[in-house]
């Protein structure tokens, strides 16, 4: 996963005209963090919700989840459901991406609702930056 990573914000940088380690390196030694959700069914979905609207704070998260749908991401004033994934992995841009291409590349504000019926599993891993560095916009992208 952590290649996997590597290699899309080398994508990222090389669109940007940036050479494709830029936001490598200006993320520094990344801090990788897994975590495992579990959503209970819930009877009255429209009551709860398994977890509040938020973007990442990091670099990029890497989302791999079963295919009970449930994410859902803000766009334009709206939630939109996004498709479940069961056999792929979702790329989830964060908010130092965003800062460092200057906005070119958005941090995706998302949320996770509960089902009525199924329970819903996800693993999220996220890759922020050390937390002593100094994130700033690259040159290119000013």
């Amino acid at each position: 996963m952590k290649d996997l990573a590597q290699k899309l914000l080398c994508i990222i940088s090389e669109n940007l005209s940036l050479p494709p380690s830029y936001i490598q390196e200006a993320v520094g030694e990344v801090f990788q963090n897994i975590t495992i959700s579990y959503y209970s069914p819930c009877p009255q979905p429209d009551l709860a919700l398994g977890l509040q609207s938020h973007s990442d704070m990091g670099a990029i998260t890497l989302l791999i989840q079963d295919d009970v749908g449930g994410l859902e991401v803000l766009k334009d004033g709206m939630w939109i459901p996004v498709p479940a994934l069961r056999d792929g992995i979702l790329v989830i841009l964060a908010d130092q991406t965003e800062i460092i291409t200057n906005g070119r590349y958005k941090s995706s504000v998302h949320r996770a609702v509960v089902n009525a019926e199924h329970a819903r599993l996800s693993v999220a891993t996220f890759y922020d930056p050390s937390k002593s560095r100094k994130i700033c916009t690259a040159p290119a992208c000013e």
